[in-house]
């Protein structure tokens, strides 16, 4: 043991350990490629049910078979659902016939990539099932378990926090409340962590439970709620430190954490893009580091700076997720933190057992929800923008050189690193124009140099046709939400003008969920006669006290104008769309709505355009727009086509392909979205997929 406890003091060793370890994770993730076991042709898999979701029509199911297989199935009518509710259990063993679903890249910069996630969790095949056969003969004894637990769970009125707080499954939870939950900063509190391990270990302890015994519970627990990286990082780590303090080893806290860590990468060397596994050892090591440097007693200012400490050191990780932060988390975080370890947690432990305290709980919880929203209501957020490695690394430098030689030199450069991460998307001089993959639809986003003016033409959308009950779903899809992301990750807090072209969903359908969920300045609308999408969009702009505008002629740019092609009142919307053009550095960009070749000609008798750099092509291609004589009088060199992947219309349509056949095309379904940038004359044209055209 003598000779063990030298070798673990040697400084080598932790070297070597370290290189192994970035050797380990080089290794498996970034040279060795991953892919399904299954044919291309595959049409029928059977396996074990990992996870699954029922939301709606829609059952998401991750399936163990040779491989993890992530299946979707659409339910066919409320008896089919209630019958997949009632017998669609976690070990179920399901056969599903259909076959290999595409899994695909995001189209809009910087959003979600779901393909990456799938692969970071070792899933390489997606399935979509028209049939479903469930078979519950051979559950074994932990998924029956479970599924009593649920059937337990699922007979108390707050049944979604239970399932959170006791299996840490916020699946249930309603959607508002978790985004709430999300964006106060709190949704570490309902992960299964330290707090549970802390827990459950004093309360078996205080009623002198043998250790053997309490390590085999909290090990089952692990398993039972889906081995989550939080609670695994909490029992490891407790273990190695009463195992260091039995043997005698002499490791220090942070050898402890290391050798973790070191234990939960050799079991999956992917754990590192996992959101979970990196807050849960940044935060570790920041409490560590700050026990060590700060000799704080006062209670309430130690629950503060704990707090702070917390909240900077899991601040890159947040702003990577989100691309922005809450300022007023570590306040929120030092209300609820108490309150939720406290009172919530046990209680919820004790609803579980005795379901007669349902009310109490509910009350509770309704008081929870109650702080919860006006927290929200009182949050100050800052978008912050993408934030890169470079960046990551000096943030974490700075910031425990500051906590362990507390000077103010670390603290103004630690500061100054935090203001660059934001202000660097106001330095660039370059114009920037993006054509956002909104599928059969169009918008665009013009930022101009330094953030002067950032403008939005078009928003997107769908109709939503009415849907039987058992169809609605908790949160239906906004494209919009994916237009919100990518302009927070360039660091935009608001949009200075929203013009709407005309009001068909397909251009405006996305402006009241971007209007509620987005700071918007103005909104400017075509001259036409309000339809009902336009007149809902009205009343939210009145609520908020954001003005709007028709008959516009132009913007005043600092260093361009934008001009509305107005030509006269039609009698109908397509043609009604505002036409807009601009130049920029000899540059010149026209934006077509829906305009018909009516509107082309009427433009060409009152306007003398010609020499466009970039159109944005009528009507997606369709070929009531762009006729022959239209192209050939603007000379177009470059078209962008904003078109759905095989979408019902057949845009584009082939006779429009050859008149802008002079034309270099890009299009939306090929492409995903198409960034320009213009600076001193030099033009950057970056796409979101690697499509040839």
């Amino acid at each position: 043991m003598t000779k063990l406890k030298i070798i673990l003091q040697s400084k080598i060793l932790w070297l070597i350990l370290l290189i192994f370890l970035v050797a380990y994770v080089i290794g498996n993730v970034y040279l060795k490629k991953y892919s399904s076991l299954y044919p291309n042709d595959v049409t029928k898999i059977t396996g074990r049910v990992e996870k699954f979701k029922i939301d709606g029509e829609k059952v998401s199911i991750t399936l163990k078979t040779k491989e993890l297989v992530i299946a979707s199935y659409y339910a066919n009518s409320a008896e089919e659902k209630r019958f997949l509710e009632n017998n669609l259990k976690v070990g179920s063993y399901v056969i599903l016939e259909g076959e290999r679903q595409e899994i695909k890249e995001p189209t809009i910069f910087h959003t979600f990539n779901y393909s990456k996630y799938l692969y970071n969790n070792h899933i390489y095949l997606s399935f979509k099932a028209s049939k479903i056969g469930i078979d519950n003969t051979h559950l074994s004894l932990i998924n029956k378990i479970k599924d009593y637990l649920a059937k337990r769970m699922d007979r108390i009125d707050q049944k979604g926090y239970v399932k959170a707080f006791i299996l840490g499954n916020k699946d249930e939870l309603d959607v508002q409340i978790n985004n709430l939950i999300q964006e106060n900063g709190i949704s570490h509190l309902f992960a299964l962590s330290g707090m549970h391990v802390n827990f459950i270990w004093a309360f078996f302890q205080k009623i002198k439970l043998n250790k053997w015994l309490i390590w085999l519970f909290l090990i089952f627990y692990f398993f039972l709620a889906g081995c989550p990286v939080s609670f695994l990082r909490a029992l490891l780590f407790m273990f190695l430190m009463q195992l260091n303090k039995k043997l005698k080893l002499g490791l220090n806290n942070f050898q402890i954490l290391f050798l973790t860590a070191f234990l939960v990468i050799l079991n999956d060397a992917f754990i590192i893009f996992n959101s979970a596994f990196l807050y849960t050892f940044v935060v570790t090591f920041s409490l560590l580091l700050y026990s060590r440097f700060t000799k704080v007693t006062n209670y309430l200012a130690n629950t503060f700076l704990v707090s702070i400490v917390t909240f900077l050191f899991s601040l890159p990780i947040t702003v990577a997720n989100n691309y922005e932060i809450n300022l007023l988390s570590p306040l929120f975080n030092i209300v609820m933190v108490p309150l939720v370890s406290l009172f919530v947690f046990p209680l919820t432990l004790l609803v579980f057992l005795m379901p007669f305290l349902n009310s109490l709980y509910t009350l509770t919880i309704s008081g929870l929800e109650i702080m919860n929203v006006f927290f929200n209501n009182i949050s100050i957020n800052w978008i912050i923008g993408k934030i890169y490695l470079s960046e990551i690394v000096i943030y974490y430098f700075l910031l425990i050189a500051f906590l362990v030689n507390s000077k103010k030199t670390f603290l103004i450069l630690f500061l100054g690193t935090i203001s660059f991460m934001h202000f660097k998307y106001k330095l660039p001089s370059s114009l920037e124009i993006v054509y956002l993959d909104v599928g059969q639809g169009d918008s665009s986003v013009l930022i101009f140099p330094h953030q002067e003016k950032v403008i939005m033409i078009d928003t997107g959308g769908q109709i939503s046709y009415p849907k039987e009950p058992y169809q609605v779903r908790q949160k239906e899809y906004h494209v919009s939400d994916n237009i919100i992301t990518f302009l927070k990750s360039q660091g935009i807090s608001h949009i200075d003008y929203l013009i709407l072209t005309h009001g068909d969903y397909d251009h405006a359908g996305e402006s009241l969920n971007l209007v509620n969920n987005f700071r918007v300045k103005q909104v400017i609308l075509n001259n036409d006669n309000f339809n009902a999408l336009e007149m809902s969009l009205i009343d939210v702009l009145n609520q908020k006290k954001i003005p709007y505008y028709q008959n516009i002629s132009n913007i005043n740019l600092k260093q361009s104008n934008l001009y509305f092609l107005n030509t006269k009142l039609y009698d109908n919307e397509n043609d009604n769309s505002h036409v807009l053009y601009f130049s920029y550095l000899g540059y010149q960009f026209l934006f077509m709505g829906d305009a018909s070749i009516k509107r082309e000609t009427d433009i060409l008798n009152k306007y003398n355009l010609s020499n466009i750099t970039f159109l944005k092509v009528g009507h997606h291609g369709s070929k009531t727009s762009s006729s022959q004589e239209f192209i050939n009088k603007i000379k177009v060199e470059y078209a962008i086509i904003s078109v759905g992947q095989n979408n019902r219309y057949g845009h584009p349509n082939t006779e429009v392909l050859n008149n802008l056949a002079q034309s270099q095309i890009y299009r939306t379904d090929l492409n995903g979205s198409i960034m320009l940038k213009i600076k001193k004359n030099r033009l950057r044209i970056i796409t979101c997929l690697n499509s040839n055209i």
